[in-house]
């Protein structure tokens, strides 16, 4: 398989209003997503360029950065270059669009990393908290108890088998199934019960 060449051309700062909305963005933004962008800009900066066609001027990506931009009077926004054909800008439109939207959140780092970020900042500690609650993740934040230490973890398999190891062991363990398995609680399951010489029933999963 070829992957074509490089498609990013030039970067420039460039003032918002020059750029254009494209006809055919997928995207709709809240008032609240695009309060919490003006918000993350003004205190943490841009962290990724705008993606512009160079040939029609469009935004490919990015289109809330330009819009928030443009409402606060920002100057300027960073974009990078593509050298599109209109047929390869739709793709591209679409591709983006498409791929953000079937990935799926891994609950695991995303508690983890909601934990290690610790802001008085009220604002980003909301975004936090509802990121996470629709990620199906409790911040650890939010918890009413503290954290307790755990020594062992019990690993219960459908009605078949329970037992304890110890919270070293078990994170190891965890550690290298999703390496191997990703996060998918079935694949994971089936593993260990394979690697314990069982036989699961896809219910007992």
């Amino acid at each position: 398989m070829t992957i074509r060449r490089n498609r990013i051309v030039s970067y420039a700062d460039v003032n918002p209003s020059t750029l254009l909305e494209h006809p055919d963005n997928l995207v709709i933004h809240t008032a609240e997503q695009e309060a919490q962008m003006l918000h993350l800009l003004q205190t943490v900066g841009w962290a990724a360029r705008v993606l512009v066609n160079k040939n029609t001027g469009r935004i490919i990506d990015g289109h809330m950065r330009v819009a928030v931009a443009q409402q606060n009077g920002v100057a300027t926004v960073p974009v990078a270059y593509l050298d599109l054909s209109e047929a390869e800008e739709r793709k591209a439109l679409l591709y983006l669009k498409r791929t953000t939207g079937l990935a799926r959140i891994d609950p695991v780092n995303l508690e983890e990393l909601m934990a290690s970020v610790v802001t008085p900042d009220a604002m980003v500690a909301q975004m936090m908290a509802s990121f996470a609650a629709e990620a199906g993740v409790l911040a650890k934040q939010a918890r009413e108890k503290p954290r307790e230490v755990v020594e062992y973890v019990t690993i219960t398999l459908g009605d078949v088998l329970e037992f304890q190891v110890s919270w070293a062991s078990y994170v190891h363990w965890r550690g290298q199934l999703q390496y191997l398995y990703r996060t998918r609680h079935d694949t994971i399951a089936y593993a260990i019960a394979v690697r314990l010489g069982l036989k699961l029933s896809d219910k007992a999963l």
